[in-house]
């Protein structure tokens, strides 16, 4: 069987590890709710807080908001507070 060309996705972030925790819930929300104002996902936030606290590059960059983008967040946020 002849295999397609990849076709779109996530470019692939290298080799990575698993590491598991359990914090305690309000410090879990803390994080998520951070993650995701700055637009990443959960694991690459918490692996940027690994790697500045021993040393290393941010390992993920939040995502650059194009000005479409940033209309669809306001109008989207003006719709909530209506």
């Amino acid at each position: 069987m002849r295999r397609r060309p990849a076709s779109g996705g996530r470019p692939h972030k290298g080799d990575r590890s698993t590491l598991i925790t359990r914090p305690p819930t309000p410090l879990a929300e803390a994080v998520r709710d951070e993650a995701e104002r700055q637009g990443l996902s959960y694991s690459d936030y918490v692996a940027n807080i690994l790697a500045a606290a021993h040393g290393f590059p941010p390992v993920a960059a939040p995502p650059v908001a194009t000005p479409a983008a940033s209309a669809a967040a306001q109008d989207a946020q003006m719709k909530l507070t209506a």
